[in-house]
């Protein structure tokens, strides 16, 4: 089944060039759930480990797919990073979109366009854009497709109405692309696998 993105890209977190939290485009009560898992995750991060903190700031960007009813009505795509704010408090930046069946397209077309993001996200780190500048990165990005894609193979069975979420990375040269199934909604085991190395 081809997916497609029905919505823009709307963000939740933390961003270098503001000192609290930022929200665009989101439901609160999505904005809700997930903050509640990301701070319960921190908190078990940093109970785990004294040297929490190497793991996060070296944690790639997760990109997603989540079946719906797991954090949102539709299913949803989107990403997840590591961020702080312009005081130092860690906290991850979180975007994501809803999907919906597509009738026609490619079926790598939707992927390509995540990988792009992610590719294109730490921009929003690096040279700490605000909030606006954060939303227009994503929404250019969704537009300008990557050429490549890598293939999650486990992507190609994704269903948009099962139990199970996929979460990836891309390859880079200083890191090898990682792929996780999980079950059910994101939970604090989750979490630490995508930032507890």
């Amino acid at each position: 089944m081809s997916l497609a993105l029905v919505g823009e890209f709307g963000f939740y977190g933390k961003l270098p060039a503001l000192g609290d939290f930022v929200s665009r485009s989101l439901p609160r009560e999505q904005v809700g759930i997930v903050d509640e898992w990301m701070r319960s995750g921190l908190f078990a991060l940093r109970s785990v480990s004294e040297q929490w903190l190497d793991s996060y700031l070296v944690s790639p960007v997760w990109q997603f797919a989540l079946p719906a009813g797991v954090w949102s009505p539709a299913p949803l795509c989107g990403l997840l990073m590591p961020s702080v704010d312009r005081v130092g408090r860690y906290f991850p930046f979180f975007t994501c979109a809803p999907l919906a069946a597509a009738t026609n397209g490619d079926a790598g077309s939707l992927w390509r366009r995540l990988s792009r993001i992610a590719l294109d996200l730490p921009r929003v780190l690096q040279e700490q854009l605000d909030a606006e500048a954060s939303l227009r990165l994503l929404q250019d990005a969704a537009i300008n497709t990557a050429e490549d894609w890598r293939g999650i193979l486990s992507l190609a069975d994704f269903n948009p109405t099962g139990s199970r979420s996929i979460w990836w990375s891309e390859r880079t040269h200083y890191m090898p692309l990682r792929e996780y199934q999980h079950r059910g909604k994101p939970d604090t085991e989750l979490f630490l696998r995508l930032f507890g190395h």
